[in-house]
């Protein structure tokens, strides 16, 4: 089971997460935090349900592409048992990935329960996470039972 804890970029500044997986989202054009883990995933995009035209420029959401490589990624760790999610404030993008994936991978908390305490998360970014994350799960099924079917 994996235990899924969501944070800030303060709360993991100067931290040392050993062989946790970290995911650490940051605005585009944003500094990641520094902190010490053996496995981690940078990605930046902004905190939108849909890209959006500014007068400073276009804001990035999260995109089916980006959805599905942070997925691929996190699956290599399935086995590490503390996943460690933030994104600056830790209210909205990083609980999406964490209630994305939850919604088909055993963890603690529940993406029930995650829903819960993270009222404000972006549903855009944990249905373009769930979409990815199911599409996954389905091809790795998938190679097993050729893998099974050729022995």
């Amino acid at each position: 089971m994996i235990n899924i804890r969501v944070r800030s970029m303060a709360e993991v500044e100067g931290q040392k997460f050993g062989n946790a997986f970290v995911i650490s989202i940051v605005s585009p054009g944003a500094e990641h935090p520094k902190f010490e883990a053996e496995n981690q995933f940078w990605c930046q995009f902004n905190d939108v349900r849909e890209d959006l035209m500014t007068d400073s420029g276009i804001m990035n959401a999260m995109n089916k592409e980006l959805a599905e490589r942070l997925v691929f990624i996190a699956m290599e760790y399935r086995d590490v048992s503390t996943w460690v999610i933030h994104c600056e404030a830790g209210i909205s993008r990083s609980p999406g990935v964490a209630i994305g994936l939850a919604r088909y991978l055993k963890c603690t908390p529940t993406a029930q329960q995650l829903e819960v305490t993270y009222p404000h998360y972006n549903r855009h970014v944990a249905d373009m996470v769930a979409a990815a994350a199911r599409k996954r799960i389905c091809e790795i099924v998938k190679n097993v039972r050729v893998q099974f079917n050729n022995d």
